[in-house]
């Protein structure tokens, strides 16, 4: 007797990340700037499991509570992006999230600029006669 049938696939984990970008205030040439969350939430059915997170241009993470997590549907946990500017001017990069959703890896972007400070030294007084 011949059997038939249909398998249902597994449930899928999806992937949100709020926000989806990030601006940074003027920031020295060289120091590093206070940090910013991104908070990744699996809006999927199944499990998502978290592999890397990397940052890009002059981004650093900060804060890492996501890489080898699996979060359970509707589960969130957050990574802490800062500024670091190599140059003065725009600076732009990105936060990416490697992840198991079908869309992997989702993306933020980052932006920033870098400002030199201009040190000026006090003018020497005159002094009159």
């Amino acid at each position: 007797m011949p059997l038939s049938g249909n398998g249902t696939p597994a449930p899928q984990g999806a992937a949100s990340l709020t926000p989806t970008s990030l601006s940074f205030a003027p920031q020295q040439v060289g120091t590093t700037s206070a940090s910013q969350s991104v908070t990744l939430t699996n809006t999927g059915a199944g499990a998502l499991a978290v592999g890397s997170i990397t940052p890009s241009g002059d981004f650093l993470l900060s804060g890492n509570l996501c890489t080898g997590k699996t979060l359970t549907p509707n589960q969130s946990c957050a990574a802490t992006v800062a500024f670091k500017p190599a140059a003065s001017g725009a600076r732009t990069g990105s936060l990416s999230f490697a992840d198991g959703a079908p869309n992997s890896p989702q993306t933020v972007a980052l932006s920033g600029n870098g400002v030199v400070v201009q040190l000026t030294a006090p003018s020497t007084p005159t002094l009159a006669a």
